[in-house]
Parts: C-alpha cells; structure tokens; sequence
C-alpha cells in the first residue's frame, strides 16, 4: 500500500520530469527557430498539450485560460495581418502566433497589467539581444526570430510561479 506521502514524492517527481519535458520542448524551439526562422507545427503542438494538460481543466482556471489563449495573440495577430500588409513584408511568422496560444493558455487572462508585464518583458529581452548585436557585429541581422524571446519570458513567468 502507497502511503499519502509516498504519493506526494510521486506527483512531485513527475511534476519535475515534466518540466524538464517542457524546457527541453522550448529549447528545442528556440535553436530551430534561431537556425530556420521557422517553428515547427509538431514542437508547437506538443508544446501545447503539455501546457493544456499540465494546467488541467478546472473549471475555476478554464474560462481565464482559454481568454488567455485569444488575449495574448492579439497584438501579433493584428500585426501579422495589418502591419505585414501595409508595411508588404512579414514582421511576426505565424509560428509565434501558435506558441503563443500554449502561453497565452498558461499565462491565464488575469488583468491587462500581467498582459501588459509579459510583454514588457520580451520586448525588453530582445532589445537588449540588439543592442548586445550591435554592440558586438556593429549590424543587427535583418530578420530577427522572435520565439527565443517569447519562451524566455515565459520560462521566466513559469518558474517564477512554480518556485
């Protein structure tokens, strides 16, 4: 018979495999992505699941994931259809887009400040890959991949609240 703490350990050690899963699946779209400029649909999928299956489907937390999911890709679904238009070249793959439904899942919609935090936060991660570009090659490559920052910010939200 499995004692009640024995079942915590368990739950606790699956808990850490899969978040090693996880950073494995993000580091894994990070190098394809900086090599590529590309996201593939499996790694993107997958990513997915494992967020959808490891924040569950309370009802308490579902309503707020699922805003969450269409919130978070507003600003690039705007860009990547009016902005790419307009400006007649793409300035966000739609591969981000796709990673950003698993964060967005996470994150949960809980007020435009967090929002407004999580992108403040990549934002500010890759202007300062630039400026460490810049500062090094004197140029900054014209086509930037822009999925290392999400997940970088994200890994950072993820841990933050599971520590």
């Amino acid at each position: 018979m499995i004692a009640v703490e024995d079942c915590g350990k368990i739950i606790s050690g699956l808990d850490f495999l899969f978040n090693i899963a996880l950073l494995i699946i993000s580091f894994l779209i990070i190098f394809i992505d900086i090599k590529k400029l590309v996201i593939p649909d499996t790694l993107s999928l997958l990513f997915i699941t494992m967020i959808i299956i490891k924040k569950g489907f309370h009802y308490y937390t579902i309503e707020r994931s699922i805003l969450g999911m269409g919130v978070y890709i507003l600003p690039f679904i705007f860009i990547y259809g009016y902005i790419s238009e307009l400006l007649k070249r793409e300035l966000v793959g739609f591969g981000d887009i796709k990673l950003l439904l698993g964060i967005g899942y996470w994150m949960e919609y809980q007020s435009f400040y967090e929002l407004y935090f999580y992108y403040f936060v990549t934002f500010l991660v890759a202007a300062a890959y630039i400026m460490i570009s810049f500062a090094i090659y004197r140029k900054v490559k014209r086509e930037i991949p822009f999925a290392p920052f999400l997940l970088i910010s994200f890994i950072y939200f993820y841990f933050k609240g599971n520590l």
